[in-house]
């Protein structure tokens, strides 16, 4: 079986935003990135990781583009993971490559990740931004794949 992990940064600066053609001001900006690594080996580069994605795929079967180029146009340069389901186990076929993880370990990796979302959450609203996650849908599919339910 293999192992799954991540690292979740995130960067808070002041950026500038445009509010007249000769009028700028300064506000905060939060950029994150979500690295994933099978068996300690960072998994697609650079290409950006879609937890929304991830997180569907606890509870379905199916083809998932789950790594985005970094450029946000998953044509240009994305990363599509096929998921499946098989006797408590989750496998992901990629790009030639085969990774089957057992359910427990991507449950913990599941809830490392919810974990780091609803954090950064935190971070923006102590900025006076909006949040970017749906933790509350991920909460739940977490919890059916907890229970062993797909959906169809």
């Amino acid at each position: 079986m293999n192992r799954i992990a991540l690292d979740l940064n995130y960067e808070v600066k002041q950026v500038f935003r445009s509010l007249s053609k000769y009028k700028r001001e300064k506000v905060p900006a939060v950029a994150e990135r979500i690295e994933v690594y099978v068996e300690g080996v960072r998994l697609h580069g650079d290409n950006v990781f879609e937890s929304e994605a991830f997180f569907t795929s606890l509870t379905r079967e199916g083809t998932f583009p789950m790594f985005n180029c970094t450029c946000g146009i998953f044509g240009c340069g994305g990363y599509e993971v096929s998921v499946r389901h098989e006797d408590g186990r989750v496998r992901w076929d990629t790009e030639g490559l085969t990774f089957v993880f057992e359910r427990g370990e991507m449950l913990g990796f599941a809830e490392e990740l919810l974990a780091g979302l609803e954090r950064l959450d935190r971070v923006l609203a102590s900025h006076g931004l909006p949040p970017r996650y749906d933790n509350p849908s991920y909460i739940s599919l977490i919890q059916q794949f907890a229970e062993g339910r797909l959906s169809s």
